[in-house]
């Protein structure tokens, strides 16, 4: 059995930080400890158990605006579309636009709630209160859906620093921004698409000094990056079809994560904003723990995820609040065990967490608490925390004999937000 004893959970009930509330409109005294957990961090990044939890999302509402007005943080990036987040960032910088139908149409359908709606709205407020001289930005950092207005920005930018390409470019990039993963081209029509991004990366790559005298050098190194997604999104979708205990699902998430930790890098270094940065993105995005096992074989292969690329990079500037709960319901697909989508996105029940869990065990001290993890004392205490134990991970899909992880929590996270019970999220209409 891995429960533990009366000495970690004494230690775990007396080093919490309780959390009174879930509500994003309200005051933030209880959250006042997280400034020194934060410290001289400058991105810090929350996840979730599920993308389809409601109190998780409140509750990262909640610490983003604390991060925000408490310490300056001035860029929020999602686990979304870069391409499609520069609308949302439009929108809560200006006005411009509607942020219902900007969610509405957005590939990650799992963000078309209220609650993500509320946020962008307070972001919005925010920036328009007269008060807040220093504006929040937003952005996107995964590598899916490139829009037709940024492959535009992108042709648009090579006709003014080298016109006789900009036809081709325009050529090369045809029919790009209706990749979906739903109706995924043919293998052909994909390997097209991957020569054709690299062939315009490569030509902007070639040309740096020339386009920056035609320019200059911060819209070349945006339109750049711009490029570098187009082509990262190419190369994801040659195995967008991988099967759920497949070698190609491995390859195909080990590059997702690079491209996902480099277009952070990229924010952090070259956006408006990025010096101080809140990421939301899923519990095993954001975490340090470096393994993939194979779910039927049990084998396990190494394995850098985004936030092991960002900790080696920035050390300790990065912080990561992973989210744990012990039952409710949530949002989600229904899948079997072969990886087949068998159930519509629905409201899904969780079943309490089995008694070998790290969630059964950090229930008994508490429901609703914040806990650093990076505190730990030697001894007893350590050694639970470090397990490794099993850890619920469901992300967007739901599979009904449970979905847990084999992980050392203290080495997966730095501080941990415990919730004991998550609802649904409410979900926005389609159309």
């Amino acid at each position: 059995m891995h429960q533990a004893n009366d000495v970690v959970i004494s230690w775990i009930k007396e080093n919490t930080i309780p959390l009174t509330t879930l509500d994003p409109q309200a005051p933030l005294d209880d959250l006042a400890p997280i400034s020194q957990i934060v410290g001289n961090a400058s991105l810090v990044a929350l996840g979730e158990a599920s993308h389809g939890g409601h109190e998780f999302f409140v509750m990262k509402h909640r610490l983003l605006r604390f991060l925000v007005e408490k310490m300056g943080f001035t860029l929020f990036a999602m686990e979304m579309s870069w391409m499609q987040a520069e609308a949302i960032n439009d929108y809560v910088l200006t006005g411009t636009g509607d942020a219902r139908s900007l969610l509405r149409k957005n590939t990650y359908r799992v963000w078309n709630t209220q609650e993500v709606l509320d946020l962008i709205e307070w972001l919005r407020a925010y920036n328009a209160d007269a008060h807040h001289t220093q504006k929040v930005h937003f952005a996107g950092f995964d590598s899916v859906s490139p829009t037709a207005a940024g492959l535009d920005r992108i042709v648009e930018y090579v006709q003014k620093v080298d016109p006789q390409f900009s036809a081709q470019v325009a050529t090369l990039y045809h029919g790009m921004d209706e990749i979906s993963l739903l109706e995924l081209p043919e293998p052909p029509v994909r390997q097209r698409f991957v020569e054709a991004a690299e062939q315009v990366y490569e030509r902007l790559k070639e040309h740096e000094h020339e386009y920056i005298a035609r320019s200059s050098p911060s819209a070349y190194t945006y339109i750049l990056q711009e490029a570098r997604v187009v082509k990262q999104v190419t190369l994801l979708i040659r195995h967008a079809d991988a099967r759920l205990h497949s070698d190609e699902l491995r390859t195909k998430a080990q590059q997702r994560d690079h491209f996902m930790a480099e277009n952070i890098h990229w924010l952090h270094e070259h956006a408006i904003g990025g010096e101080k940065m809140v990421l939301w993105a899923h519990n095993w995005h954001i975490g340090t723990w470096g393994e993939w096992r194979g779910e039927r074989s049990g084998k396990i292969f190494p394995f850098t995820w985004m936030g092991i690329d960002l900790r080696q990079r920035y050390h300790d500037d990065y912080l990561t609040i992973g989210f744990s709960f012990f039952e409710g319901a949530h949002n989600a697909v229904l899948m079997d065990q072969e990886g087949n989508v068998i159930g519509p996105r629905q409201a899904y029940t969780l079943v309490p967490a089995s008694q070998e869990s790290y969630e059964h065990t950090l229930t008994r001290a508490g429901k609703l608490y914040l806990l650093d993890l990076r505190s730990v004392p030697v001894g007893e205490v350590s050694a639970w925390l470090d397990g490794p134990h099993p850890f619920r991970d469901f992300g967007a899909i739901h599979i009904e004999e449970g979905r847990y992880r084999n992980l050392s929590l203290t080495r997966w996270f730095d501080v941990l937000v415990h919730i004991g019970k998550i609802s649904p999220t409410q979900l926005l209409p389609k159309a």
